[in-house]
């Protein structure tokens, strides 16, 4: 028995394995649809199921038959009697078609059978190489398609993408954001709209949080501290400017808060989910080779402020007691929510089920992100110790591996 994700990321199933390769033939379940047999605890592309691959296989070897011919698509199989009198006129001509003016065909009887040809008439889905199909990353970090632009105009008004979701045409092999195509540039308001400019993220439920969970532990991840302290540096000597002006900025306006008599630590502690989301964004997208700007610190206020701001403050208030009964309880919280703020900004959770994932996830390697912690922890620390002002030169660096962190484990797999 198994389920499977239609094209509006719904479970469908469980269903016996005959009624899936049912609908494999008919175009329903692709090779990218994500299959589960029941009982399994992770999703996977259909075409890499033992039950199905052999299946995919020979598809695959007949869709190789029909590009090979593509100059002459065959024509389907006959739906109506005048297709099979022209088969049998075609019989009896023999060698002489097309040689004799009474053999000849007609104009008429000549467009009748060929204007079933069209792909569009004759098969809803066409072979993955045609031009102007896409394939989209989701919000799941799987990939989805082919899909017609049609499809993704209608998922953007449903949320399910927006400009920073990354798509392909199908005879091409690299992603861009989707807010830097411009046949989608209208979707956005305005030709040419940068993919920064969409306000709401691929939405992630709380039931899909659990899926993408479950996925990542099950592929496993491989986190080395030292290297995403190396590659944080050499982030930071490129981008000195940008990551050091975008922290300095963060780490004043919190003191500042700080400061406030009052309310000050309050507003502080509320608002740390949102700064800290922030300048996540900035790191991220520098780390992508994406355009960040200085005013994406401010982008946990513009998305998802509420989320952000319910986190910080429970986040807040749990450790605390953890660390006031317990010690050691504080500490593994810390810890595993460590990926809380940009989770929830990234994927449109929820506080909760935000807290949830990175807590799951980081549970599975808890004393590796324990160690990138504690060294960024020192890090922070003596950049503040030795020389007030030298945390804005090593608090970028701190932050920097634990984005690395972030998008080794929570980004879209490597090849």
């Amino acid at each position: 028995m198994f389920s499977y994700q239609d094209t509006n990321h719904q479970v469908v199933g469980p269903l016996p394995a005959d009624t899936i390769r049912q609908l494999i033939g008919a175009g329903t379940v692709s090779r990218h649809t994500l299959l589960r047999a029941e009982g399994a605890g992770f999703w996977q592309p259909a075409a890499k199921v033992d039950e199905f691959r052999e299946l995919f296989e020979r598809i695959n070897e007949l869709d190789t038959l029909v590009n090979a011919g593509n100059e002459t698509p065959p024509l389907p199989a006959p739906a109506t009697p005048v297709i099979d009198v022209a088969a049998e006129v075609s019989k009896e001509s023999g060698p002489q078609r097309g040689t004799g003016g009474t053999t000849e065909p007609t104009p008429g009887n000549r467009t009748e059978p060929a204007a079933p040809s069209s792909s569009s008439d004759r098969e809803p889905e066409p072979p993955r190489n045609v031009p102007d199909r896409y394939f989209m990353i989701g919000g799941d970090g799987r990939e989805y398609g082919p899909v017609t632009a049609a499809q993704l105009r209608e998922w953007l008004t449903q949320r399910r993408a927006n400009a920073d979701t990354r798509i392909r045409r199908a005879d091409r092999p690299e992603f861009a954001p989707l807010g830097t195509w411009p046949e989608f540039a209208d979707a956005f308001g305005s030709p040419g709209k940068s993919e920064s400019a969409s306000p709401v993220p691929p939405p992630l439920d709380s039931a899909k949080a659990d899926q993408l969970a479950a996925e990542i532990i099950g592929r496993g991840y491989n986190l080395s501290v030292s290297n995403c302290f190396s590659r944080s540096w050499k982030l930071y000597t490129t981008h000195f400017g940008l990551l050091t002006g975008t922290t300095a900025i963060t780490l004043i306006i919190v003191s500042l808060l700080h400061s406030i008599p009052g309310a000050g630590n309050l507003a502080a502690i509320a608002l740390g989910g949102a700064f800290s989301a922030g300048l996540g964004v900035v790191f991220l997208k520098t780390i992508r080779g994406q355009k960040a700007e200085v005013n994406d610190v401010f982008a946990g206020f513009n998305r998802g402020f509420v989320p952000l701001l319910l986190a910080s403050t429970i986040i807040f208030v749990l450790v605390s007691a953890g660390l006031l009964f317990c010690i050691l309880p504080g500490i593994y919280l810390v810890v595993a929510w460590l990926f809380t703020y940009q989770l929830s900004y990234e994927r449109g959770l929820d506080f909760w089920p935000a807290m949830e994932l990175s807590r799951k996830v980081v549970h599975e390697r808890w004393w590796e992100v324990f160690a990138l912690a504690v060294v960024a922890g020192i890090l922070f620390a003596v950049g503040g110790f030795v020389l007030i002002v030298g945390v804005f030169l090593t608090a970028p660096i701190a932050f920097g591996a634990i984005m690395y962190a972030y998008e080794d484990i929570f980004g879209e797999p490597k090849p």
